[in-house]
């Protein structure tokens, strides 16, 4: 019964969101495919470009589809994907991005693959770098994912 269940919680099956369309789009495009303007966090978050500019990052949340955007300089460079309350399970730590509609190429780059994390830096792109930064290795499962589709901006 648990290869039964393993088989049937294979990731590769299950996509939850495609992180890819978010890729380049301003606030206005955005809205669009998020169905709405979302709500805006009052403070935002401060960002340094890699040329050394301050930038205050928008922040917008869309709790129904359990994502959080940042956006600076009129384009979306960060989406996070929340799941705490229900922990979503995964067969293997590289099937994570292909529930979230990314394939990386051939220039793609395991930077950690931990018990508690894996991230992927380049991907392809449209994704500049994918992270886990919450996930539970023992029990096969993960509460969070990160999609950076520009790194020219330092959180």
């Amino acid at each position: 019964a648990i290869v039964t269940i393993a088989i049937q919680s294979t990731t590769s099956n299950k996509m939850i969101i495609d992180m890819t369309q978010f890729s380049g789009l301003n606030y206005e495009q955005l809205s669009q495919v998020m169905g709405g303007p979302g709500t805006r966090d009052e403070y935002g978050v401060p960002l340094t470009t890699v040329s050394g500019r301050s930038v205050n990052g928008a922040i917008f949340y869309y709790p129904e589809q359990k994502l959080e955007f940042v956006i600076a300089d009129d384009q979306v460079i960060r989406a996070t994907y929340s799941c705490e309350e229900s922990p979503i399970e995964y067969s293997s730590s590289k099937d994570i991005m292909s529930m979230f509609g990314i394939s990386p190429n051939s220039n793609a780059k395991v930077t950690a693959d931990t018990p508690a994390a894996y991230r992927v830096s380049p991907v392809n792109d449209k994704v500049a770098d994918f992270w886990v930064p919450l996930m539970d290795s023992s029990n096969k499962t993960f509460e969070m994912v990160k999609v950076t589709y520009n790194v020219n901006y330092i959180f």
